[in-house]
C-alpha cells in the first residue's frame, strides 16, 4: 500500500535538459548525436567539463530554474500521483544559488492542483531522498541513483523513463509506462 508519492521535478515534470543545453545552443535531439543513452552526464553531449556546464546555470540564476519548461504530462502525472496518495514534490538544489527560490516558484507557478495559498507543504528539498524511503512510500524519478538508493533504504521507486537511463527505450512514452506501474503497484 502506497501512503506518499514523491515526485521527482527535473527530468521528470520539468525539462531541465533542454534549458540547460539551450544555453548552449543546441537541444536535447541535436544533443543525441554526441551523447550515448544511459549517461546521466549531459556535459558530455556538449564536450565541455562539468564546471563550464555548471557555470553557465549558475549565471543564469533564480530565472532558469522558474522558467523550466513543464512537460506536457507534468500536471496529468501529478494529479495521478495526489489521486492515490499525498504527494510531495522533491528535488534537489545542488550547488546552485538560485535553484531553491527558483524551483519554489516554478512549483507554485505550474501545478495546477496545488492549494496555492498551502503550497509550502507540498515540497521537500534534498540531495538524499533515500532518508524518506519507507515501505509505503514511492519515489518518481529520472536519476537510476536516487531510485536504486531510495529501494536499498526501504522504499518503493519507478524509474521515469528518459534518455539519460536504462529505461530510455521507453522514454517517448514515459508517462504511459510510470502510469501502467502506479496502477499494478497501487492494485498490490
Amino acid at each position: 500500500m502506497i501512503k506518499k508519492i514523491l515526485l521527482d521535478m527535473d527530468g521528470t515534470i520539468c525539462d531541465f535538459c533542454n534549458a540547460a543545453l539551450k544555453l548552449w545552443g543546441t537541444d536535447l535531439n541535436r544533443a543525441k548525436e554526441h551523447w550515448r543513452p544511459r549517461d546521466y552526464k549531459l556535459e558530455r553531449a556538449l564536450d565541455v567539463s562539468q564546471k563550464e556546464f555548471y557555470d553557465k546555470i549558475e549565471k543564469e540564476g533564480e530565472r532558469f530554474w522558474t522558467n523550466l519548461k513543464p512537460y506536457t504530462w507534468a500536471n496529468e502525472l501529478y494529479s495521478l500521483c495526489c489521486s492515490i496518495a499525498p504527494t510531495c514534490i522533491c528535488t534537489d538544489v545542488g550547488q546552485f544559488s538560485g535553484a531553491f527560490t527558483g524551483k519554489i516558484k516554478w512549483i507554485k507557478k505550474n501545478l495546477e492542483n496545488l492549494d496555492h495559498d498551502d503550497y509550502f507543504k507540498h515540497y521537500m528539498v534534498t540531495p538524499r531522498k533515500e532518508f524518506a524511503a519507507s515501505p509505503t512510500t514511492l519515489l518518481i524519478d529520472d536519476d537510476l541513483k536516487k531510485v536504486s538508493s531510495f529501494r536499498l533504504g526501504g522504499g518503493q521507486a519507478i524509474l521515469f523513463p528518459r534518455y539519460w537511463n536504462p529505461n530510455y527505450k521507453l522514454e517517448n512514452k514515459a508517462y504511459e509506462y510510470t502510469e501502467r506501474i502506479l496502477n499494478r503497484i497501487t492494485k498490490n
